[in-house]
């Protein structure tokens, strides 16, 4: 008997013939049938996150577009939207690097690339994703506690450092994950770049605690906050006037859309990070076993790190795809430019017509005089002191 030869360094053609003088003519032929198994996935999940990446660069550049020439012309809240803005920036640059990548994907590198892929909208995406909605809570807390000081206390320059902040947080924390990238993509340098032990394993735990806890702190603040929203409008009834606490709690309900849909499609990516660190840890002990040639679990292991890894991109992309289009339903009368330059035309004519009518009616206690239009001429000496 000898040890599994290396998949870091072989393909699983060679990998088969040389396991087959080891294994019986039924297990040869199941190896093969995973095999084929493994190209039919990839061959239809590359096709797939190709084109759903492209159609959602292309609603990124669309949504980007209408909201920075929104923001521009004061239709939107500036701040909040600058955010906004920010993380559809994010998504469209992960949705065009899918998209490139399953393009220039070949067949024989197809279970790398999506795993590769994995990686990085679970780091990325991922973080950059979770601090951009605490940043939109963070402005409703502050706007909470200081309502007439809002623009002072978190003014447009602590904005912008604190998005380039999300960014760079982001990016380094990305970079962490450069060997097991490195590993992925060329894999014959696992044992010098990366080792399973040292390096692989420390990583994938770092991943799921990480993404454990920008879950919990997310939902634990947005609760928080819309608790705090609840309590204001139950004060402000008391005084009789809640309706624009009323509209506060409404807004935040309605972002509370991006936040249930982030909610289900990181539980299930943190799932494809723990199944993947299971299956990765067999994967490891298949290579190190010296009794036996387990080509059979290794390219089983091989097919379900690959359906899970493609299945939590597709489900990135329709979480960006969904981000999109609540917002759209959200604030479409003023992200697109030809309805609101009509609703603001419907307001001036009301504005118009709310004055000539409060002109024309009578006031109690005055006295309504012609003096637009006089039934005589006046003379010059009329008008002497």
């Amino acid at each position: 008997t000898t040890s599994l030869p290396s998949p870091l360094i072989i393909s699983d053609s060679s990998l088969i013939s040389e396991c087959s003088s080891l294994i019986s003519q039924c297990e040869y032929d199941e190896a093969l049938r995973r095999q084929k198994s493994i190209d039919e996935t990839s061959s239809f999940l590359l096709p797939f996150c190709a084109s759903i990446g492209l159609v959602t660069s292309v609603f990124a550049l669309l949504i980007l577009s209408l909201s920075i020439f929104a923001i521009y012309k004061n239709r939107l809240p500036s701040r909040k939207y600058t955010v906004i803005t920010s993380r559809t920036l994010g998504d469209g640059f992960s949705s065009l690097l899918i998209s490139i990548s399953s393009l220039l994907s070949s067949s024989s590198s197809a279970s790398f690339t999506l795993l590769a892929l994995f990686i990085f909208i679970s780091t990325f995406g991922f973080v950059q994703l979770s601090l951009s909605h605490l940043l939109v809570i963070l402005l409703r807390q502050i706007s909470l506690i200081r309502p007439h000081g809002f623009s002072s206390l978190f003014s447009h320059r602590k904005l912008i450092l604190s998005l380039l902040l999300i960014w760079i947080v982001s990016l380094l924390y990305t970079a962490a994950f450069a060997p097991l990238t490195t590993v992925i993509i060329t894999p014959s340098k696992g044992p010098e770049v990366c080792t399973f032990s040292r390096c692989q394993l420390p990583l994938l735990i770092v991943c799921i605690v990480l993404l454990s806890l920008l879950i919990l702190i997310l939902l634990s603040f947005y609760i928080f906050v819309l608790c705090k929203l609840r309590r204001n409008v139950q004060s402000f009834r008391f005084y009789g006037d809640a309706a624009l606490a009323k509209k506060q709690m409404h807004r935040f309900l309605s972002y509370g859309v991006h936040i249930l849909v982030y909610s289900a499609i990181s539980a299930l990516q943190l799932a494809g990070v723990i199944i993947i660190l299971q299956n990765a840890s067999l994967f490891y002990r298949l290579l190190n076993d010296e009794k036996s040639c387990e080509v059979i679990e290794y390219l089983g292991v091989q097919i379900r790190v690959e359906v899970i890894a493609g299945a939590a991109i597709l489900l990135w992309l329709v979480r960006i795809l969904s981000d999109f289009v609540i917002l759209g339903i959200r604030d479409y009368r003023k992200l697109l430019p030809w309805i609101a330059k009509r609703d603001e035309e419907q307001r001036e004519r009301l504005t118009e017509s709310r004055t000539t009518s409060r002109m024309d009616t009578p006031q109690r206690n005055s006295f309504n005089c012609p003096v637009f239009t006089l039934d005589k001429e006046i003379h010059r000496r009329d008008l002497r002191n």
